[in-house]
């Protein structure tokens, strides 16, 4: 089972990249972070 708590909690606390979908699937937004753990939450 996918539990998105879980798996946010499993993201580095390092830079990248994260992109943001649609419910069709689309990219609507493409970002960058110095640390996805904090962006991505």
């Amino acid at each position: 089972m996918f539990i998105i708590s879980e798996e946010l909690k499993k993201l580095p606390e390092k830079p990248g990249v994260y992109i943001m979908k649609n419910k069709p699937g689309d990219i609507i937004y493409v970002g960058k972070a110095v640390n996805l753990k904090n962006r991505v939450r």
